[in-house]
């Protein structure tokens, strides 16, 4: 049993597989806020700190689908969330304090200190991040073994647009609403809805610093100009399912059969991906790939316990392959 809201939705027949569905949640102490936001669908979960005046900008870029503000703030002059349509859930000002926050987040990690996630100096950060747990933990009601780590939003490695100027460009939406072509879809060719949101991330959070942008064009021209390495890649990946949500649905409990099969058939994608761009130029592409553990055994375990076609759902029975071993 749990309570569904827009912010902690895992199903892909709910889901854009091509965008994040972000629950963030906004911590805020006088000309400073700190702002946390998860991905319950991926296991993403971030923490960041910025001034008051840049967080409407911040909120612009993460695109949540759920807000959680402290009750005290209902009903206020809250001028970075004028205008707002994201849907907003309250919750008791308790929930947003470092104490609790830290609490919270080390109780989940099962951790003695914060220190090796790198927040001991975002207060407001944790704070919102705790609030963000307790909100899913009241929700889910169970565990979340899918969040694993929390992550530090760094803001100096990317080009800070303020949301004027994400609009005005039209990077990822139009100003007419469904008329024009955004950016976006002018670039995005992916294949893979985790290569979308990869994407649309990267348009709204341009690279600021210059290494790292050579080390992408270098990338980019490789595959551009070998057209037998780019027809080789995108027919792999093409036959790749969205792991990231897979996984976090398997780690959930909630996988059906077909998820199941679906996550062999991706994971047998990777060993060959892997050796055919292992031989790259670009070592930004060949770290890329380094990175990438196929895990054999879970993708062997999985082709030897189920069926090539199974049924829409656990229930129906027929999943195993007859004779497998029950132990």
């Amino acid at each position: 049993v749990r309570v569904v809201t827009p912010g902690t939705l895992t199903e892909d027949n709910l889901l854009d597989g091509r965008r994040n569905n972000h629950l963030a949640a906004v911590a805020v102490a006088r000309e400073r806020a700190g702002l946390a936001w998860v991905e319950l669908s991926t296991g993403s979960f971030l923490v960041h700190e910025v001034p008051t005046d840049r967080l409407a900008d911040e909120l612009a870029r993460i695109e949540p689908a759920e807000l959680l503000l402290a009750e005290e703030l209902r009903g206020g002059d809250v001028p970075w969330l004028a205008g707002s349509t994201i849907p907003t859930t309250y919750r008791a000002a308790y929930d947003f304090g470092a104490e609790h926050g830290e609490r919270t987040l080390r109780q989940h990690f099962a951790t003695g200190t914060l220190a090796g996630f790198g927040v001991q100096d975002l207060p407001l950060g944790v704070g919102a991040a705790g609030a963000l747990l307790a909100y899913l933990g009241e929700t889910q009601q169970g565990a979340l073994p899918n969040l694993r780590r929390l992550e530090v939003f760094r803001d100096s490695a990317c080009m800070g647009l303020d949301r004027t100027t994400r609009q005005s460009l039209e990077l990822v939406d139009t100003l007419r609403g469904d008329r024009g072509t955004p950016l976006l879809s002018i670039l995005d060719r992916t294949l893979t809805p985790m290569g979308a949101r990869c994407l649309r991330g990267w348009l709204l959070a341009p690279l600021a610093e210059l290494q790292p942008i050579l080390c992408r064009q270098e990338a980019v021209a490789e595959l551009h100009s070998d057209d037998t390495l780019r027809h080789d890649v995108r027919a792999r990946l093409d036959r790749v399912l969205d792991l990231e949500r897979l996984a976090s649905r398997a780690a959930l409990g909630r996988a059906n059969a077909r998820d199941l099969v679906g996550l062999r058939a991706s994971l047998e994608q990777l060993p060959p991906l892997r050796a055919r761009v292992a031989s790259c130029g670009s070592p930004w592409l060949r770290d890329l790939v380094a990175a990438i553990d196929p895990l054999p055994d879970l993708a062997a375990a999985l082709a030897e316990a189920l069926v090539d076609e199974p049924p829409a759902t656990l229930k129906d029975g027929g999943l195993i392959r007859p004779g497998h071993d029950p132990n």
